[in-house]
């Protein structure tokens, strides 16, 4: 009898994992996890992207996705399975467009109209780094001109440092 019970509980438990394991969108540990507050239509940062301030919107829109559990959709660390295993798929699927609404969401409609076909987030991410992050070459030299002068000589360590950092 106890032989049965222990059976029927180690049955019961293989059959939970496997539902766990078939459904990604409710282990919330999974980059898949789908909370029911996260919405299509949510806005994640306060900050809209209007082609100026790209790298302080990217920033926030990184702490965000990171927060949510989603940063793999754009960092490039997660791609797109292939349609052999439908539960991951699907879940990948899910995911992504859930990323591609709230990336599409906080940029301006201007720019968000050429980004419109494009299918996963992460090539909205890339496509965005490499329209708006730019160097400026002014800068840069003005920059490299302003370390080589930088000396310790008599400061201390903190006040040669924050003669850097002031850069």
């Amino acid at each position: 009898m106890v032989d049965l019970l222990e059976e029927n509980a180690s049955a019961s438990y293989k059959d939970s994992f496997n539902t766990t394991t078939l459904n990604l969108s409710d282990d919330s540990s999974s980059c898949y996890y789908l909370h029911p507050s996260d919405n299509p239509g949510a806005l994640l940062v306060s900050e809209i992207f209007t082609g100026d301030n790209y790298i302080a919107w990217s920033r926030a829109m990184t702490i965000a996705l990171t927060v949510k559990n989603k940063i793999a959709f754009i960092d490039g660390s997660l791609v797109q399975p292939n349609t052999t295993n439908q539960s991951l798929h699907v879940a990948w699927l899910r995911s992504n467009n859930l990323v591609l609404s709230w990336l599409m969401n906080s940029i301006t409609k201007d720019i968000c109209s050429s980004l419109l076909y494009f299918t996963t987030a992460f090539d909205i991410w890339e496509e965005l780094r490499v329209r708006y992050l730019r160097s400026d070459g002014p800068r840069v030299f003005s920059l490299e001109k302003s370390l080589s002068s930088i000396s310790q000589n008599s400061k201390s360590v903190t006040e040669y440092f924050s003669e850097f950092k002031a850069l």
